[in-house]
């Protein structure tokens, strides 16, 4: 074809046939693309395994790429765009060539010698008039860019990101790509959670607890991890039940209480199914032959050492020796104090007998003595060499008395405090201690003057023997006495205020005072005087008393003469009487 027109014509329909194609396959292949990026990732959250799913996903996924073909490309390629197509439409665009382009373009592929379309030489014409403006015509058609190509720039990025998918990912891309058209493989997914049993005994006590500790190793933390259990004997291994474990950070935890019987367990989270069933044995716990509590009281105290079974009766600052033999050799042995905590005990050579406070060698400089100050309960927990516990550990009772300070109190015998120095004053001293008296005295002060007098002398350097420690019934001393203060035979004492107080003190060097007494030391005349003072308000006082029992008398005579005069009994007679 020689004309220029004709070129321009042919190139637009070879560029809209080639975007009509292009914009189709980047539709249809973004249509697939989404599709299998969400079957895959659908496959790849929920872990699909059952052959029935997965085949229904493959099919979806072919119908999917059916669909798209059908629906983009099938109707492109049936498409046909001819010449006079673009003609007509360009003769609509501009109005300079309307009915005229899509003739011309129909007589430049006549023959020339064919006159059923007129003469050759008007069809030439008309070809030759519209050749005059086929630059026109051919920067019209290089304006016209056709359909946009959004899909097809699309679709090539989501094939380079699948494609840096396989570079970096490859065994992901290709695991989800093998497992979406090939439903029968067995191929699985890569394992994203990776659990790992931190810790659990082997070997259980019969009765006792169970713990396991179980972390993720790698990869993600799972939200829940689950543990099952199963019997260990017989054909047919009863599962025992499934539970979920307790969460705590990135571990789990997970106890089970009074076990009886051996089992097996296995645990599993997120896509970690690659646990096998682990064996447990339970076995009868270590349990104590004999324990052996030696007391050992304060030395001010007297008593000798005491040996008890469990139970723990002392006086506070007693110290206390544990001795006792298990029934299997030994790994620890702890002894739970409340309060005080758990404390270590030493094992003997044959790593069944124990001892606490420890006494070997290698272990004083880490020692710790047990010296009782408050009440309160131990036990003993043993674990033996095989790992396993004692279990239902009986817990026995500490009661500590503590040794208070003694109580003191005087009183005087006389209603009042009035002295001279050759004069003798009645006193009453009474004294209680929780153990023993050392000593009672009773102490005279006078400005600067000071005397001492002993009241009481306990043993030295210990009170004298008494019963048992742990016979609390027995403590306890008490001292009454009656003593006559004669300020004549104390030296130096002089008138004026005199201060009397007594003074206890045990064997543990405590002392307590009772409240000061205040004398009077005074001169004979000041004395007489007082004395005389005091007779005359005794006097006003009898003479007062005598005084209410004349009245008392003549009442009395009042009420029987009216009860004699009128022969009967009032009803108020009785209390009368009683007034």
């Amino acid at each position: 074809m020689k004309y220029e027109f004709i070129r321009a014509i042919h190139d637009l329909e070879s560029r809209l046939y080639r975007r009509l194609s292009l914009g189709a396959v980047g539709r249809a292949g973004l249509a697939i693309c989404a599709g299998i990026v969400v079957l895959c990732g659908m496959d790849y959250i929920l872990r699909i395994n059952d052959k029935g799913l997965r085949v229904i996903i493959t099919a979806v996924a072919g119908l999917l790429i059916v669909g798209s073909y059908l629906r983009f490309i099938h109707p492109v390629l049936r498409l046909r765009i001819d010449g006079v197509m673009i003609a007509r439409w360009l003769e609509q665009v501009d109005a300079r060539w309307r009915g005229r382009l899509a003739a011309a373009w129909e007589f430049a592929h006549l023959a020339s010698d064919d006159l059923r379309w007129g003469s050759p030489e008007l069809r030439a014409l008309l070809m030759n008039d519209i050749e005059a403006h086929a630059a026109d015509i051919g920067r019209l058609c290089h304006r016209f860019k056709g359909p946009g190509l959004v899909a097809f720039y699309i679709w090539l990025v989501a094939l380079g990101v699948i494609a840096c998918g396989f570079i970096f990912q490859p065994v992901v891309f290709g695991t989800a790509f093998i497992r979406l058209f090939n439903p029968f493989s067995d191929l699985a997914w890569p394992q994203r959670t990776h659990l790992k049993v931190v810790h659990y005994p082997e070997v259980v006590s019969r009765g006792g607890q169970f713990s396991i500790e179980v972390a993720a190793e790698r990869g993600l933390v799972p939200d829940d991890v689950w543990i099952v259990f199963r019997e260990a004997e017989g054909d047919e291994r009863t599962t025992v039940g499934r539970f979920s474990m307790v969460r705590r950070g990135n571990r789990f935890y997970f106890q089970r209480d009074q076990v009886r019987s051996d089992f097996e367990f296995r645990i599993w989270g997120g896509d970690d199914f690659s646990h096998p069933w682990r064996l447990v044995r339970v076995v009868e716990p270590p349990r104590l032959t004999s324990l052996a509590v030696q007391l050992e009281p304060p030395t001010y105290t007297g008593w000798k050492s005491e040996v008890t079974d469990g139970p723990i009766r002392a006086v506070a600052g007693t110290r206390v020796v544990l001795r006792g033999t298990a029934d299997r050799e030994l790994r620890r042995v702890w002894i739970l104090r409340e309060p005080g905590g758990a404390v270590a005990a030493e094992l003997g050579a044959n790593r069944r007998s124990f001892r606490f406070p420890p006494e070997g060698e290698a272990v004083p400089s880490q020692s710790v003595g047990w010296e009782l100050e408050t009440s309160g309960r131990y036990s003993v927990h043993l674990e033996a060499e095989d790992g396993t516990f004692s279990v239902g550990d009986p817990e026995w009772e500490i009661r500590v008395v503590p040794d208070l300070p003694p109580v003191i109190a005087m009183q005087p015998q006389v209603p009042f405090l009035l002295a001279t120095r050759i004069g003798r004053l009645p006193l009453r001293i009474s004294a209680r201690d929780d153990l023993a008296l050392k000593r009672v005295t009773l102490e005279l002060q006078n400005g600067a003057w000071h005397h001492s007098m002993a009241v009481l002398e306990g043993p030295q350097p210990y009170p004298k023997p008494r019963g048992k420690m742990s016979d609390m019934e027995s403590w306890g001393e008490t001292a009454d006495r009656d003593l006559w203060l004669d300020l004549a035979h104390i030296e130096g004492i002089s008138e004026g205020t005199l201060t009397a107080t007594a003074v206890a003190e045990d064997y543990r060097e405590q002392s307590s005072a009772s409240n000061p007494l205040t004398i009077e030391v005074v001169t004979k005349e000041i004395f007489r005087d007082r004395m005389l003072t005091e007779c005359e308000k005794l006097y006003d006082r009898l003479s007062e008393i005598y005084n209410i029992q004349s009245r008392i008398n003549q009442e009395w005579r009042e009420l029987w003469t009216s009860v004699t005069a009128n022969r009967d009994i009032p009803p108020n007679f009785s209390e009368r009487m009683y007034t």
